[in-house]
């Protein structure tokens, strides 16, 4: 008997101890994030109204304001306006439109500067970039979180656009996301995640998706660390194809039938999933559903059969549905009342565009590189 306490004993020593081990191995793995790769000089208030950020074939960075209809140059040139397949790209606007991040032409390192064109800040260092490689590194913008804390960016490696990731960086130096606390002053590595990540709004964490064919999502909390699953539709029966969150925990998503025959537009809550069906439509017929800042309205793409694009405009108090009347590739929202899109043929050039509710629109800018 004694001898069969011992062994119990014993037995739960080792589970407590192993179990302690964990913790404590846990909290210095995450420690380890938390050690800054570099530093620069934290973020100052702005007192820049919001604009709307342009960027033209030869990459220089204008900004419109639909109050005084001016476009005006600010003083900066960017490295790239590609949009990778995973949505990070050479330049993007903060949520509130006062920012804009950007990749430096000259120095190839991630920069910030206000709409007025003050506050030019550089996030990122040259040793963070320096490879051993002919290639070098591409850094591209990823996401902004919506108090303005918190910035991503993307490290890639040597060739890995053109799908060669041979060359290696120095050890010290990790491929992944990175997270520039804007109001700290400082660069951590956040995690080598598989796809593009931007923000839920009104929160920090990061949307993120594990398997590019079926699109599973899932959120990472920039500060914890925690991971949750995001579910969206029915991944045996159908995949996800684009998507947008709203700042009262609601999603929009499109998706599509397996055998490529049937699109959704759903509309569903993040804590527990009740969807509700916006719009059906062939194949891809569905795209880009964007929920506007007031959680009011749902805007998206629908092609006709006869292949024509339309803007449609989804009330998501009456369930009413409004063609806004206009061709374009909706980008994102400026404010309740006015959308962001893209005109032109497939290839260009494209001319930037506000989309007004109230059936008008103005051009704002021509031949733009930014998609």
């Amino acid at each position: 008997m004694k001898k069969s306490l011992v062994i119990v004993f014993i037995v739960l020593f080792l589970v407590l101890f192993g179990y302690v081990f964990f913790l404590n191995y846990y909290k210095r793995g995450q420690e380890q994030n938390k050690i800054p790769v570099s530093r620069f000089s934290p973020l100052k208030k702005t007192g820049s109204s919001a604009k709307i950020l342009s960027v033209s074939k030869n990459y220089k960075i204008s900004v419109y304001d639909p109050q005084t209809q001016a476009l005006t140059l600010l003083p900066i040139q960017v490295e790239t306006s590609i949009r990778t397949q995973d949505g990070t790209t050479g330049a993007i606007s903060s949520p509130d439109n006062k920012w804009v991040a950007y990749i430096d032409k000259i120095t190839n390192e991630v920069w910030i500067i206000d709409s007025d064109g003050n506050n030019k800040t550089q996030i990122s260092k040259q040793h963070l970039t320096e490879t051993t490689n002919t290639y070098g590194t591409t850094l591209l913008i990823s996401g902004i979180s919506s108090d303005d804390h918190f910035l991503v960016f993307k490290v890639i490696v040597g060739n890995e656009l053109g799908g060669d990731t041979s060359n290696k960086l120095k050890p010290s130096i990790l491929r992944g996301f990175y997270l520039a606390d804007l109001s700290q002053g400082k660069v951590y590595f956040l995690a080598n995640l598989p796809s593009y990540l931007d923000f839920i709004p009104n929160t920090h964490k990061v949307v993120f998706e594990s398997d590019y064919r079926r699109k599973r999502l899932y959120s990472y909390n920039v500060e914890t660390g925690a991971v949750e699953k995001i579910t969206t539709g029915d991944p045996l029966r159908s995949l996800t194809l684009q998507y947008s969150f709203s700042a009262d925990n609601h999603v929009a998503y499109t998706t599509g039938s397996i055998n490529r025959s049937t699109s959704q537009i759903y509309y569903a809550t993040l804590d527990n999933l009740q969807e509700q069906i916006i719009d059906q439509g062939g194949w891809a017929d569905l795209q880009w559903p964007l929920i506007s800042p007031d959680n009011k309205r749902l805007a998206y793409e629908k092609l006709t059969p006869l292949g024509l694009k339309k803007v449609i405009l989804y009330d998501l108090i009456s369930g009413q549905k409004t063609d806004l009347g206009v061709s374009k590739d909706i980008i994102y929202w400026f404010d309740n009342q006015n959308l962001v899109a893209m005109g032109g043929p497939y290839g260009g050039p494209w001319t930037l565009e506000l989309i007004r509710l109230n059936h008008s629109s103005t051009t704002i800018a021509h031949d733009q590189a930014l998609r």
